[in-house]
């Protein structure tokens, strides 16, 4: 999950007025649904429904599904709605549902959905870049209702191997105690639950759930990412343990600015001339790109050629143009140097002992035409005996 939000972080980077950083915090234990969703909203007190031990209570009250996550936000001025639901309101209703509330949380599920079923678990990957797109809508109507600043997290983390489980991620050891009240692939609620070597276990106070009625609720976890045997969909895609995919989850702040600067601008860079002057038939130039491209600085791809000028003042191209691309992310600036090889054609033998110069164009966008940057060097081409032997291009 962390590595999908760093992914849809950095999408959002690359967008004008848009900033976005990431950090992490540890999820729940165990880390799955009820509990995450749970621990997400305001409270002071989290515990387990003691009839429903699956299902997580906050301050007393349960916070299983939307519409009671909303009646809990409600005490602080907020409420909840689907992300899907959102999307699709007309202008004025999303926009009178951020203007009644004091906090807006929008529950967008569109991993787990695939990923938690048999039939569709193979299709993980697609899902993350999926919910990357939808949550990228999702911030934009948002910032379309004025909210400028939001904050996208996750309820718990997961395990996805695009591959078949091996026998030896298998666990042949079961869990006992007084009670099993939930058994899934990656962890166990019971009662007493008895140690043993293939699991972590941890007491209610170590996870930070109240023990409402002093039953002994106890949590285990599988070691390392090995799965239970148990009935039921899905061994690809799981959650609930503690390992680092399932445990660690993100944490983006977003905000939109006004300001041009936080636009998006072309990386820039410069012509390293080391002579004034082009004596055969080629010359090699070093053009540096002077910042990493990332963020709000995006990758640029120009063409660079050597020009004479002629009698009546009109630019004529005297060499082949090359492409050059300015795209490297380091940080070292040895290494975001790009040589560029020239190669006199045969028209410019008229232009010896004139000065031309290196002329470097990048095309308009959205269009076919090329405009001229200001980058440029220039030379004197003195060539003693200039022959035939020019490239033609």
């Amino acid at each position: 999950r962390y590595e999908v939000a760093e992914e849809f972080c950095r999408k959002l980077n690359e967008q004008s007025r848009w900033t976005a950083s990431i950090t992490a915090q540890l999820s729940t234990l165990p880390s799955y649904t009820q509990l995450g969703m749970a621990a997400l909203l305001p409270h002071a007190d989290l515990s387990m429904d003691t009839k429903k031990h699956y299902y997580a209570v906050v301050d007393g009250k349960d916070a299983s599904g939307t519409p009671a996550r909303a009646a809990i936000l409600a005490e602080v001025g907020g409420t909840a709605v689907e992300a899907e639901d959102l999307l699709n309101m007309k202008r004025d209703e999303y926009r009178n549902l951020v203007k009644s509330c004091n906090v807006l949380y929008v529950y967008h599920n569109t991993i787990d959905a695939i990923g938690d079923k048999e039939a569709s678990e193979s299709g993980t990957f697609e899902a993350c870049s999926r919910a990357i797109n939808e949550l990228e809508a999702v911030v934009k109507r948002l910032s379309n209702a004025n909210v400028t600043n939001m904050i996208v997290t996750a309820d718990h983390g997961f395990l996805y191997q695009d591959h078949d489980v091996s026998d030896a991620e298998w666990l042949s050891e079961r869990p006992s105690g007084d009670a099993i009240w939930k058994e899934s692939r990656r962890f166990v609620i019971g009662s007493n639950l008895v140690g043993k070597s293939a699991f972590t276990t941890f007491s209610a106070a170590q996870v930070g759930l109240r023990d409402m009625a002093g039953e002994g609720v106890t949590i285990q976890v599988p070691n390392s990412i090995h799965r239970l045997r148990i009935k039921g969909p899905g061994v690809r895609y799981v959650h609930g343990g503690a390992s680092l995919p399932e445990i660690v989850v993100p944490i983006v702040h977003i905000s939109k600015g006004r300001s041009a600067s936080e636009d998006v601008r072309k990386v820039s860079f410069r012509i390293q001339q080391t002579t004034d002057r082009i004596t055969t038939g080629q010359i090699t130039v070093d053009f540096l790109q002077t910042e990493p491209v990332g963020g709000k600085v995006s990758e640029r791809t120009v063409l660079a050629g050597l020009w004479g000028v002629s009698a009546d003042g009109k630019g004529v191209l005297i060499s082949n143009e090359v492409p050059i691309a300015f795209n490297s992310t380091s940080k070292d600036s040895a290494d975001r140097h790009v040589p560029a090889t020239f190669l006199l054609a045969g028209d410019a033998g008229q232009f010896n002992n004139t000065t031309v110069e290196l002329r470097v164009n990048e095309q308009i966008p959205g269009s076919s035409q090329m405009r001229q940057l200001d980058v440029k060097a220039e030379y004197l081409l003195k060539r003693g005996l200039f022959t035939d032997d020019g490239f033609d291009f």
